[in-house]
This record gives structure tokens, C-alpha cells and sequence, in this order.
């Protein structure tokens, strides 16, 4: 399918594009406080501007959406959904402050500062992989290549190299005042395309009343214990670097936990456009590629100049999240891979090659795992067991009781997890739960020896 587009729509989808390239280049010229300035925009982060990113960034797999209404429907909202905004909740009451008056830039560096150097490696490099931006690169490269007609792989690049151009040069400033003509766009994007769903299709009873009943169903196909997967999966709100990194750049303490309150709000509203268009879409078009439900559905009932919109809408949904992911991977292998190595503190160079050579690895994943839900699974089940325990408890005052073995605490359940990709390639969230598992098992052994 290649969606029809006017003149008018291709200068619509170019002022999306255009205004949040303008906003962070403009910024990015007058970035200052090195390192720590580019990564952590000076800790000076007001509320408004902590939620604009948060719910720019956080929300970035909208195409992810489509395929997964098409495959097991309306049961989406308990997989991408609810656990979320829990989790995101309780982030907010318990870790949220904690982080904010922490000395760490990051996680891995947090991991040094309780757990002694060697954790921090072993962090860094489990951060390393979760914050991939792979699955965004596919996404977005997807709507290019739908657009343009032009083939996977030249799209990965395209799209790698325009969205982390801003990232690179300005760092996480740059990347907010970016994410305020993006989180516009996707929120009217999406609205239009509703409002022209109901106005060409009918209501929401219309909808429901034509729905295929097992996708209205719920659990549905996938069950509940794939939605209990789905939940296990969304703990990586704990350790997601994202939240982290962001948490760290507010100006006090209480402005991340408010802000992320408001932020689970705007979610739930964006989540609601989100699975009601995907409905819409896989019950009135003949979508063959899930993952452009979304589109199928603009190329039905939009006209143009609103379609140019909601296709910039997609795409600054998608390159809010890249852009986040593609920082805190080039901070991750600049500051807290490659730094201890070279015995001198990581410098913005460090940093901007960190985003390029994380960059390039993105494409290589995105290439050869063509599906967004596998590499979710995929890096979610291979660094969350690692990482997940260990950082709670290191914001907790248990964490001194931890340090010893904390090695074979991150070690043992990442390579548990990995044996059960490779065994059960099938059940990825197997792989997950029985990482997860093993992580509980060897903090509660420790637990009781240090009381011993």
C-alpha cells in the first residue's frame, strides 16, 4: 500500500518535521556544562517542560498499537496500558524523589556510587541495550518507506540520521524544546484522524456493534497469562533509563512526582486515541501490514492537509521516543562504558560519538528483527531481570546490605534469561519471568545470610 498524498499533505507533514528540528537545533547552538549540562539540561527542568518530554518520549510505539489491536484487540489496554500507568504511579511516590536528590547522572552510575565499580560496568552495559532506540528506528522507518516507496533499509538509515542529528549536537534540551511541537502534533494528529473515523464511519456503538467479538473480547486471544507477560514486561518503567534521566533533570524533587502524575493523565488520553483508531482501522480496512493499521485507516477516511498532520503526528510521536532512547544510549557508552576505561571524565565528543555509534547499532537490530513487539520482548527480557531489583534496592537504605555478590545477583538472572530465548524462542516472556525469578531468589539468600 502507498498512501495517497497532495501537495498540501507533504507541507503539512514538513512543518511537523520542520518546527521540532528548528526547536532543538536552535537550543543545541547554545548548549553549556559539558557532559552533564548536554545529558541533564543543567537539572533545570521546570514541570511543564519535564511533562511534555515525558509523555513525548514514553509514548513512541503508536505503529506497535495498530499491530497489536489487529492481532488480539481492545486487550491492548491492559498490556500497554494499565500496568504502565501503575507502575508509573508508583515511580512517582517511591523512586521519583529518591533519584531527584541523588547525586547519580545515571543508572549505572548510581550502580557504582552502592555497589562498587565493577556493578557499574555490568549496569552499563545492561542500560546499553535497553535503551536501544531499534524498535523506534523501525517504526519510523516503516512510515517513510510507505510514504516514499523507497526500501527498509535505506529508510533506517534516512530516519536514522535526521532524528538523531539534534540529538547528538544539543543533548536533552535540545531533545525537550523538540518535544513540544512533537507531543502537539501527535495529540492532533490522532484526534483528527478520530474525529474522521466517526464523522465517515459512525460512532463509537457503531464501531463496537461491527467489531470482530474476539477482538472485543478480553482476555481475548493472547489470554491472561500473555497479558500477565505484558506485565511483567511494563516493570521496565523501574529501570527505564528514559524516566531516569529525566527524573534527574527536574529543578526539585516534587516537580518529578507531580509531573509524572499529570503525565500518566495525558497517557491515558493518548492511549484512548490510540486503541480506538486502531479499531477503527482493523475493522473497516483490509490492512495486509499490522503495524500500518493506522495508516490504512488515514488513506480511508482523511482528507488532505489533515492527513499530512496525522502523518507527522505518527512520526513525532515515533522520533520523540528515538531521539530520548538515542541520548541516554550515547550517555550510557560515553560516560559509563567507555569513560572508566579511558581514566578521564567523558567529555561532550565522548557523548556525541556515544549517539552516533548507537545510532548505527539501532539500524543493524531494526534490519534484521523486523517486528516492534519482538524487539520490545527481546531487549525488555534480556535486561530487565538484571537490572531491576538491583536498582529499587539501591535507591532504599537496604542497599548496603546487598553489596556483596551483587555480580552474580546481575549476571546469574540475565543469563537465565538469555537460556530461555535461545531454548524457547517462542515464549519470550517466559525467558523474562524465569530472569525475574532468579533475580527474587538470590536477593532473598542474601537477605537471609546477612541477617545470619
Amino acid at each position: 500500500m502507498n498512501l495517497t498524498l497532495a501537495t498540501a499533505d507533504y507541507i503539512a507533514i514538513g512543518v511537523c518535521l520542520i518546527s521540532a528540528l528548528v526547536l532543538g537545533f536552535v537550543k543545541s547552538f547554545t548548549s553549556k556544562g559539558g557532559v552533564i549540562g548536554i545529558a541533564l539540561a543543567g537539572r533545570k527542568l521546570t514541570t511543564p517542560l519535564f511533562v511534555i518530554t515525558l509523555v513525548a518520549t514514553w509514548y513512541g510505539a503508536v505503529l506497535a498499537v495498530g499491530e497489536f489491536v489487529w492481532e488480539y484487540g481492545v486487550v491492548v489496554l491492559l498490556c500497554f496500558g494499565l500496568p504502565y500507568y501503575v507502575f508509573a504511579i508508583s515511580y512517582a511516590l517511591f523512586l521519583a524523589p529518591r533519584i531527584r536528590t541523588s547525586n547519580a547522572v545515571s543508572i549505572p552510575e548510581q550502580f557504582r556510587h552502592k555497589y562498587g565499580e565493577r556493578a557499574g560496568r555490568l549496569a552499563s552495559i545492561l542500560v546499553f541495550l535497553l535503551t536501544s532506540p531499534a524498535p523506534y528506528v523501525l517504526m519510523a522507518a516503516q512510515v517513510v518507506s510507505l510514504l516514499f516507496g523507497i526500501e527498509i533499509l535505506r529508510s533506517i538509515l534516512l530516519v536514522a540520521i535526521i532524528s538523531l542529528s539534534y540529538a547528538a549536537f544539543g543533548g536533552l534540551i535540545s531533545d525537550v524544546r523538540a518535544n513540544i511541537a512533537q507531543l502537539f502534533f501527535m495529540f492532533l494528529g490522532f484526534g483528527l484522524l478520530l474525529y474522521f473515523s466517526v464523522s465517515q464511519l459512525g460512532g463509537i456503538e457503531t464501531l463496537l456493534a461491527n467489531a470482530s467479538s474476539l477482538r472485543m473480547s478480553i482476555p481475548g486471544s493472547i489470554g491472561w497469562m500473555g497479558i500477565t507477560a505484558w506485565w511483567i514486561l511494563a516493570l521496565q518503567t523501574f529501570v527505564d533509563p528514559n524516566f531516569h534521566q529525566r527524573v534527574s533533570a527536574v529543578r526539585e524533587a516534587k516537580m518529578a512526582t507531580k509531573g509524572i502524575l499529570i503525565s500518566v493523565g495525558l497517557w491515558m488520553v493518548f492511549d484512548f486515541l490510540t486503541t480506538a483508531t486502531a479499531l477503527y482501522a482493523v475493522t473497516y480496512t483490509q490492512t495486509t501490514v499490522p503495524m500500518q493499521a493506522h495508516l490504512w485507516l488515514a488513506e480511508l477516511v482523511m482528507p488532505p492537509v489533515a492527513k499530512g498532520i496525522f502523518v507527522g503526528g505518527v512520526l513525532s510521536a515515533i522520533l520523540s521516543t528515538l531521539d530520548g532512547y538515542a541520548i541516554v544510549h550515547g550517555l550510557t557508552l560515553s560516560n559509563d562504558i567507555l569513560a572508566p576505561f579511558k581514566k578521564r571524565p567523558s567529555t561532550v565528543s565522548d557523548f556525541r560519538n556515544g549517539v552516533v555509534v548507537g545510532g548505527i547499532l539501532s539500524c543493524i537490530a531494526a534490519f534484521f528483527i523486523p517486528s516492534v513487539i519482538d524487539l520490545f520482548f527481546i531487549i525488555g527480557s534480556v535486561t530487565i531481570p538484571g537490572l531491576l531489583l538491583p536498582l529499587i534496592l539501591a535507591y532504599s537504605a537496604m542497599a548496603d546490605r546487598f553489596v556483596k555478590n551483587i555480580s552474580t545477583r546481575i549476571i546469574a538472572p540475565t543469563i537465565i534469561s538469555i537460556a530461555g530465548l535461545v531454548l524457547f524462542p517462542s515464549s519470550l516472556a517466559l525467558a523474562l519471568l524465569a530472569g525475574i525469578l532468579t533475580s527474587a531468589f538470590l536477593h532473598v539468600i542474601d537477605y537471609k545470610r546477612n541477617l545470619a
